[in-house]
């Protein structure tokens, strides 16, 4: 028997990995063990299925923090984002990063967490075992591999993942429908000003654009146009507006509060002041589903 070290490392590490993929990762395992030696390589079945990869090669406690506690990390991070930079971009910095991590940074050093795994085995069985035949035996004799949890986990995965996006989908339609909502209400916001701006001068609303001295607003990505009635603002939303908006109308009513300030009704809400003495603005002509306007403009 040959007295070299790295020769009966090199026979643990075969007899740890099993003799399928022995020849893909005991000389990856022997360089990693080289002083100095980089970690990085690549791993194509940590790539397409890192959650069961883990767990097709037994190493459970790696899996429980590389496929759950570190993405759980990464989504409070992206929660926190949030406040500082808003929730578009914290979303792409989160999209992005467990993108990068999923199909970069675990592929890359898999074969280096891999390693790592298998040297604490060894070194745990020899501090048990000290003849190195029986340690060879005990490594021969144990499963390398879990084919069984690896199927049991991707059904209930495709069962949990299925219940997710039941759940999901429509909320992030009506989410994405509300924003679309959201940019009409923005574009009005200057006629809104120019609005109140008419009623200090003259404590009247105006009947259309002309007596605003306002061009008209450009239609946006979702809004087809803008009309002032009488003070009241129609957003007709269409074009790229998705289904459930597109062709139907939100309104915005001025009336005044008993301090004389000009307040605003959104959609189906309660009015908010009374009308003055020149006269009410047009009613409201809202017929956009209440579910996705913002809470400010439901009944």
């Amino acid at each position: 028997m040959s007295t070299d070290p790295s020769a009966g490392t090199e026979r643990l590490y075969r007899a740890a990995v099993g003799p399928q993929n022995a020849e893909f990762y005991i000389p990856k395992f022997i360089r990693f063990d080289e002083p100095g030696a980089s970690k990085v390589s690549w791993n194509w079945p940590a790539f397409f299925l890192s959650f069961c990869w883990f767990l097709y090669r037994r190493m459970y406690k790696s899996w429980l923090i590389y496929c759950w506690l570190i993405p759980f990390g990464l989504g409070i991070v992206g929660g926190i984002s949030t406040a500082f930079f808003g929730r578009n971009l914290s979303n792409s910095f989160f999209a992005l990063a467990t993108f990068g991590y999923t199909y970069v940074v675990i592929p890359i050093f898999a074969n280096s967490i891999y390693h790592d795994n298998v040297r604490q085995r060894i070194s745990e069985l020899r501090a048990t075992v000290s003849d190195p035949a029986a340690q060879l035996a005990v490594l021969e004799n144990s499963p390398h591999t879990n084919v069984v949890i690896v199927v049991v986990v991707l059904f209930l995965w495709f069962i949990l993942s299925g219940i997710l996006a039941a759940i999901a989908l429509p909320a992030y339609q009506d989410y994405a429908l509300r924003l679309q909502v959201a940019d009409g209400l923005v574009r009005a916001n200057p006629l809104k000003a120019a609005i109140v701006a008419k009623y200090a001068a003259d404590r009247s609303w105006p009947e259309s654009y002309a007596d605003l001295g306002e061009p008209q607003p450009i239609p946006g990505r979702y809004v087809t146009r803008i009309v002032v009635d009488h003070g009241t603002i129609s957003i007709k939303y269409g074009k790229n507006a998705n289904g459930p908006i597109a062709g139907h109308v939100l309104g915005l009513r001025p009336s005044v509060s008993d301090s004389g300030r000009v307040v605003w009704t959104c959609g189906y809400a309660a009015s908010l002041g009374k009308d003055p003495a020149s006269g009410p603005a047009a009613s409201l002509p809202t017929d956009v589903p209440a579910r996705y306007l913002p809470p400010q403009c439901r009944s």
